[in-house]
Formats: structure tokens, sequence, C-alpha cells
């Protein structure tokens, strides 16, 4: 099973479900990349008297083919979860944001922009980057609403 690692509001919920902002650490599974260095590996070191058989290379084809889509659906899936905490994000400019500093204190500012570092959306709370993850509420001047997910 795979190891998730998730912060803030964005832990799994109790159905064993992560959140769409979840991280899984990319280097702990194979990727195209090394797939195609093993199937090179594989193909240099055959028996030349016994080849590959090539129903079996096909059939690596296909799943190399198959790991590549897979790859890009979830690169897309990622592009678009984040375009959409941004466009989320966006629509708090100008509102009271609640939130978690690093030291675990809740405390609040005018959202006042929304910055994009690293894939991480972050709320620029008067020069403050706060984020995403570590939102709690959100609200009209002085009231706050709370319980609400970062998401």
């Amino acid at each position: 099973m795979s190891e998730v690692a998730a912060t803030g509001m964005n832990a799994a919920n109790s159905s064993g479900y992560a959140s769409p902002t979840s991280v899984i650490n990319p280097k702990s599974q194979l990727d195209k990349n090394s797939f195609l260095q093993l199937l090179v590996a594989q193909l240099k070191n055959q028996d030349p008297l016994q080849p590959m058989d090539s129903t079996q290379f096909i059939s690596q084809l296909a799943q190399f083919s198959a790991l590549e889509q897979m790859t890009n659906v979830a690169q897309a899936q990622e592009q678009a979860a984040t375009a959409t905490e941004m466009q989320a994000a966006a629509e708090w400019i100008g509102k009271r944001i609640s939130y978690l500093d690093e030291k675990g204190n809740i405390q609040s500012g005018v959202a006042q922009g929304v910055q994009l570092k690293d894939g991480l959306v972050y709320l620029d709370l008067g020069g403050l980057p706060v984020p995403w993850s570590s939102i709690l509420g959100v609200g009209d001047g002085t009231n706050v609403a709370g319980g609400g997910t970062g998401v």
C-alpha cells in the first residue's frame, strides 16, 4: 500500500481516502523512465540463443504505454486541482481569513492576493504567504466562519 502524507485540514478522512492535495512520494514508485531503463537492460542482457518472446515484449510495451497514459492523467488531475484551489483562493481576496501559523496558533488577516509557489497555493495576507492547507475559515470584515477545510 502506498504511503500518503497529508498536512493541515487535508488529512485522510474517516473513510480512509486522502484528499486531492495529499502528497505521494513520486520516487517511491517506478516512473516511465525507470520502466524504459529496465526494458533496455533486459534487451541488452537477454540470451541470444533464447531471445525474449515477442508476445512478452509486446505485453511490456503495452504496460509502458498504459503507465505513460496514467502518468499524464495524474498530472492533468493535479493541475486541475491546483487551478481549482487558485480560483477558490482568488474569491477570498478582501475577506478575513483565519489560519494556523507554524506554531499551531490561530491567526487571522485580510487576504490581499494569491500566490503559486512550488505547485502549492498560498494566500497573501499583507505580505505573509499562508499555505492553503493552513486555512481554517473565511469571513467578511471582522467575522470569520470556522470549519473551513482549506479546499
